[in-house]
């Protein structure tokens, strides 16, 4: 039993009142009232341990009446002397701060908004997001221009699945040594060698278009090349992220990453649009190998470098990767619904060029489009980024999954292009919340060692699969309409995820 506290009050310094304080100050009085609390009087009063070892039931309410009762008459105290021992607070004590509940409220407000950037003070990961920054917006660019210039000349949906499948084809063959490499060797070089040759490629088929002298197979090789400079970017991308945000701002970094690029989606495809239909696709090109240089010069000012692993031999790699899948049925069960994703529920970007003709749209249009479902993005994007919260994150996935299929046949059914724009920000939420949530569950739960070989699967699943969803997606616009694609497409995906999580239970502890 905590016996009671008579402590005599010390008089203030000066005849100044007890100033009336704020709820932060009320904070700092509370934490310095337990602070004084807990040390052993040496004048001869008790000593306090405002949190005891639990006891029985009324001992250990009692000891907290005790405590709740002191620090009352601390805090609603007007004399100069008060029933424990804390001096009254001097108006100079307290720092001048706006009267009203509303101050509390815009503190929790600010540092929620640092903590929507917190990964950004490190130097070298801010550094590398400020030079994606450029580098993003023009891929979006381009992937508008590539599909607008294949649909002009060749005016064939199932060209636009074929171009689109050209370049994620070497991602699905390349996975596996891509993920080695991006474990076995320094990921700063990899990225360097990549978005060196991304920018070469980029700049001839820009020159090319503006001559006047492409055809469409030039266009599709362009698209191979840049699939295979993708294939070796993607997995060491995602874990040089890891290594320059390091553990403890890993979620957060992701989460800028994802909103890094969703904004872009927003900026680019309307930047695109417009050159599109004022200079033509092939100044996209050019913009978007120039875009490049940013994040090359970025590249080179980091001062952190990757230790790659050693030790680690090709013929072990993949069979110490399905024992992992294996063991783990959370990360095998993530990956199998972002590929369920990319072949059902990707047709607004195979398919973008061909559904805004049918809702009586040209460039500027699909420009717009796109933009939507990168609102979506961005918000999704926004909301991951601000939170900390890990609790329930399986009820996130599984809004997010039937968001994204709500979405989808929404576009199919209102046969609207209002309504679609409408219905396409609902996807695009869906699709970054789903994508960039499993990706921070993944990144958290592999191992090091492993980083780079998951995300290459990762990055398979996502645009990998994009030649069986072209070839699937484009044959059903073809014989149908591109809105008929979509909404069947987000049929398909919206059973796949609610069959996942009813029958991998481990999804529900994610």
């Amino acid at each position: 039993m905590i016996r009671k506290i008579r402590i005599a009050a010390a008089r203030s310094v000066s005849d100044s009142p007890i100033v009336e304080t704020s709820w932060a100050s009320h904070i700092r009085l509370k934490s310095r009232f337990l602070k004084i609390a807990n040390i052993d009087d040496r004048a001869g009063a008790c000593a306090i341990d405002p949190f005891p070892p639990s006891r029985a039931g009324s001992a250990e309410s009692s000891g907290a009446a005790a405590l709740g009762a002191a620090y009352t008459s601390v805090v609603s105290s007007t004399g100069p002397e008060t029933e424990v021992g804390l001096p009254p607070l001097r108006a100079e004590q307290v720092p001048a701060e706006p009267a009203g509940p509303s101050s509390g409220a815009r503190i929790l407000r600010l540092d929620r908004i640092r903590h929507a950037f917190v990964a950004l003070e490190e130097r070298d990961f801010r550094i590398f997001w400020l030079g994606q920054m450029v580098s993003v917006t023009g891929l979006w660019m381009h992937t508008v221009a590539q599909g607008w210039l294949v649909l002009v000349l060749t005016g064939s949906p199932f060209l636009l699945g074929v171009a689109a499948a050209a370049r994620s084809l070497p991602v699905l063959l390349l996975a596996i040594p891509s993920g080695f490499v991006a474990d076995r060797y320094d990921r700063r070089w990899i990225l360097l060698g990549t978005t060196t040759t991304s920018m070469l490629v980029t700049g001839v088929l820009g020159i090319l278009t503006v001559a006047d002298a492409v055809d469409v197979s030039m266009v599709i090789s362009g698209a191979a090349i840049l699939g295979v400079s993708n294939a070796l970017e993607l997995p060491a991308r995602h874990g040089y992220v890891a290594d320059l945000a390091g553990p403890r701002n890993l979620a957060n970094a992701i989460a800028l990453n994802s909103l890094l690029f969703n904004s872009a989606r927003v900026v680019g495809p309307s930047i695109a649009g417009i050159l599109v239909a004022l200079v033509g696709p092939g100044w996209a090109f050019i913009v978007n190998a120039v875009s490049f240089s940013p994040l090359i010069v970025g590249l080179l000012l980091i001062q952190r470098v990757h230790v790659p692993r050693a030790g680690i031999a090709a013929r072990d790699a993949l069979p110490e990767l399905v024992r992992y899948l294996r063991r783990e049925p959370r990360v095998a069960a993530l990956l199998a619904l972002l590929a369920s994703q990319t072949i059902f529920a990707s047709g607004h970007f195979i398919l973008g060029p061909s559904l805004a003709v049918e809702l009586g749209q040209r460039a500027e249009g699909l420009g717009v489009m796109l933009s939507a479902a990168g609102l979506g993005a961005v918000a999704g994007g926004l909301r991951l980024a601000a939170t900390s919260d890990r609790a329930q994150r399986w009820t996130l996935l599984l809004t997010a999954g039937l968001a994204l299929a709500f979405g989808l046949v929404g576009v199919w059914v209102s046969q609207s292009y209002a309504l679609a724009l409408g219905f396409l920000v609902i996807a695009g939420w869906g699709a970054v919340t789903f994508n960039a949530s499993s990706n921070t569950i993944i990144q958290t739960i592999v191992p090091d060692r492993l980083r780079g070989r998951i995300m290459s699967l990762y990055a398979v699943v996502l645009l990998g699969l994009m030649p069986f969803a072209g070839l699937l997606l484009g044959s059903i616009a073809d014989r149908f309409s591109s809105t008929i694609a979509l909404g069947l497409g987000g049929l398909a995906y919206g059973l796949t995820i609610v069959a996942g999580f009813a029958l991998v239970p481990a999804l529900r502890r994610v």
